[in-house]
This record gives structure tokens, C-alpha cells and sequence, in this order.
């Protein structure tokens, strides 16, 4: 067998042991498992229910993303309507019962950290009875009071978490 050469006679000094090692492999599988695991938390934050985080599911926090699906469509009085009704729901869900603007006072006494922002709740329950009650034969909504409300109801949902509420834009 002419050219066949065997390990095991080859003790040549010149020839260093052949190491393989598993270091290349470990390193890529390590950063595979690490990859797979960020993943599954990011789907488990996107498709959950949100809930399952710390002051993450509340009723703001639902409305805020109802507001955020309806910026889609355009900016009328009807999806205004639908914006109003979403923020009217997480008011009474927050207090356990119906809030209007006649009994602001009891909410704000049951929820104290929504005191910080009473003047825009105020304005709130004022648009809302302007849309709902009055006639609006004269007055047209726009997109600027689709993104008051989206605002307003960010605010909301950061007293909601128990965080500072950003500072109002004008």
C-alpha cells in the first residue's frame, strides 16, 4: 500500500498532536440559544395579552392601543366617537363604576395619582360632551382632536402605571 501513511508509526518531533477542540462550536451555539431566547420573550410580549407585565394591561393601556388601531381609518366624528367610547370604558373600569364629569370629584378621590392631569380629564369629559350630547351641525372634527385624545390617554396610561406623566404639549 503505497502512500497510505499511518498516525500511529508517524512519531515525527516536527508534527505537533493534532488537538481539535469544540470551542468554535459552543461559542455559536451559546449566541444561537441567546438569539432564541430574546426571541421568545419579544412573541411572548407582542402576541400575550400584555397583562402578564407589571401595570401593563390596564384600561388605559387597552385604550391607548384601541386608539392606536383606529388612527387608521380617518379622522371623523365617527372614529372620534369610537376614540371617546374606548376612554369612557377604561374610566369606568378604573373606578368600578360609570365617571362623568359630576362625579370627577369621587374618581379623583379613589384614584389620586390622576390628579396630576384633572384639568385635561376635565377637557375630555368636555369634548365628550360636546360630541356626544350636542349638535356638531356647526363644529367638524378633525385630526387634531384625534391626537389630543391619543395624548391624553398616553397620560392616562402612564398615572394608570404609577409613572410621572410626560409634560403636556401645546
Amino acid at each position: 500500500m503505497f502512500g497510505e501513511v499511518k498516525l500511529e508509526s508517524d512519531m515525527s518531533p516536527f508534527r505537533g498532536p493534532l488537538l481539535k477542540t469544540d470551542q468554535r462550536e459552543r461559542q455559536l451555539l451559546q449566541a444561537a440559544l441567546a438569539v432564541l431566547a430574546l426571541s421568545a420573550i419579544g412573541l411572548l410580549y407582542v402576541f400575550g395579552v400584555h397583562a402578564w407585565l407589571p401595570r401593563m394591561g390596564g384600561p388605559f393601556a387597552r385604550a391607548y392601543r384601541q386608539l392606536g388601531k383606529l388612527r387608521k381609518l380617518p379622522p371623523d366624528e365617527e372614529t372620534l366617537k369610537l376614540g371617546l367610547g374606548s376612554v369612557h370604558q377604561a374610566f369606568n373600569k378604573s373606578m368600578g363604576s360609570s365617571v362623568f364629569g359630576g362625579n370627577l370629584e369621587q374618581f379623583l378621590q379613589q384614584k389620586p395619582v390622576f390628579a396630576a392631569i384633572r384639568p385635561e380629564i376635565e377637557q375630555f369629559f368636555e369634548l365628550s360632551r360636546l360630541v356626544f350630547f350636542e349638535p356638531s351641525a356647526s363644529r367638524q372634527y378633525g385630526a387634531e382632536e384625534h391626537e389630543w385624545l391619543r395624548r391624553f390617554t398616553r397620560r392616562c396610561r402612564d398615572c394608570e402605571r404609577g409613572l410621572q406623566p410626560e409634560p403636556q404639549k401645546s
